[in-house]
């Protein structure tokens, strides 16, 4: 071989040679490129989720406020003269959808709040008071008046109610609800 052919082998080699390097890092650019690309689509993803939620979140928040548009603010009572309160509102609205408060009996022991929906709560000012009591009227009467109950000034929890039928004159037919509840208030007040 000629001295020029060997020198036009050895650049063509060594072109060769560099070509599969820069192919090799093209790859290794394009596949860089590529990860890089797929690491943003799921960031790009995951931040649309969260706008979602975000935006579930916030018309939850309006749904809420909605409902409780209508609702009368708590009271202001706190230990026993929140359940004198309860008790006249329970009065006023049994007598609203003529119904009958046949009896009434409430505890001046208190105890510390504990919801029955939650397992953990957290120590605060509120406590709980026991209210009894029972209601007389019709069915649909009995219902309206307990459903009203929800909009009461004064927060509480039922624990039971239990209805059953108390008389039939004619085709009217009267029942009795029992109720045990607590009300809840914070500590304090007489």
């Amino acid at each position: 071989m000629t001295q020029g052919k060997i020198a036009e082998a050895g650049t063509y080699s060594l072109i060769h040679k560099s070509l599969i390097c820069l192919t090799a890092l093209c790859l290794v650019c394009l596949g860089t490129l590529g990860a890089r690309g797929l690491l943003l689509h799921s960031q790009y993803v995951q931040a649309v989720g969260e706008t979602k939620a975000a935006k579930l979140s916030i018309e939850e928040a309006r749904e809420m406020v909605a409902k409780g548009a209508g609702l009368n603010p708590s009271s202001n009572e706190a230990g026993l003269s929140a359940v004198s309160a309860f008790q006249t509102v329970l009065v006023e609205r049994a007598r609203a959808n003529d119904c009958l408060v046949r009896e009434v009996s409430t505890s001046s022991e208190t105890q510390p709040y504990n919801s029955r929906f939650k397992k953990d709560t957290p120590e605060s000012e509120f406590i709980q008071l026991r209210f009894k009591a029972v209601i007389v009227g019709t069915p649909a009467a009995l219902v309206a008046t307990l459903d009203s109950l929800a909009k009461a000034p004064i927060p509480f929890e039922y624990d039971t109610i239990t209805i059953r039928r108390d008389k039939v004159q004619g085709s009217e037919t009267t029942v009795e609800a029992s109720i045990d509840l607590r009300v809840l208030t914070k500590a304090g007040g007489a």
